[in-house]
């Protein structure tokens, strides 16, 4: 019998975790045809967030930030999943041709060399623990993110923060 509710209990904990949510826009290769090979720009930058207080969090160290082309389908991903919060389903294998990720160091700067012209959406997920006053700690953050135009051979620096 105690096993029986241990596979119930297990059963019905399975059923609360998030589901993957389906995409609504379909990956359109033409969108991401200038954004292939090689280009002379580079974008780098750092990412922090900023507690209410006003302390700067600069957790990004050894988190990964992510380059994306700006397309119909790389916009749903920012908008649904980076802003909003929801987990979608896996991207269309073909997208990764053109996804760029890179690690930020311990003071959360990145760099992205060789790129295109273009518009592109940078993101990096940025945490820390805060005590929570009886012992155990709370996980605080979110995304850093932002939007940006770069033009052929230009070396934009960018903050990525909220």
């Amino acid at each position: 019998m105690r096993t029986l509710m241990l596979m119930l209990t297990a059963m019905a904990l399975v059923g609360c975790t998030a589901q993957p949510l389906p995409r609504h826009a379909q990956f359109n290769q033409e969108e991401y045809t200038s954004y292939g090979g090689f280009g002379t720009g580079i974008i780098d930058g750092e990412a922090f967030l900023t507690t209410r207080g006003g302390d700067v969090k600069k957790a990004a160290a050894g988190n990964k930030v992510f380059l994306n082309p700006v397309t119909a389908y790389s916009t749903e991903w920012f908008e649904r999943q980076i802003i909003g919060g929801q987990l979608l389903r896996e991207p269309d294998p073909r997208e990764f041709r053109y996804h760029h990720e890179t690690v930020a160091d311990s003071d959360g700067r990145f760099a992205f060399e060789n790129l295109t012209l273009g518009d592109y959406y940078l993101a990096c997920a940025i945490s820390w623990e805060v005590p929570d006053g009886y012992g155990h700690t709370s996980v605080m953050g979110g995304w850093a993110y932002a939007k940006v135009r770069l033009k052929a051979g230009e070396h934009k620096k960018v903050v990525l923060t909220r």
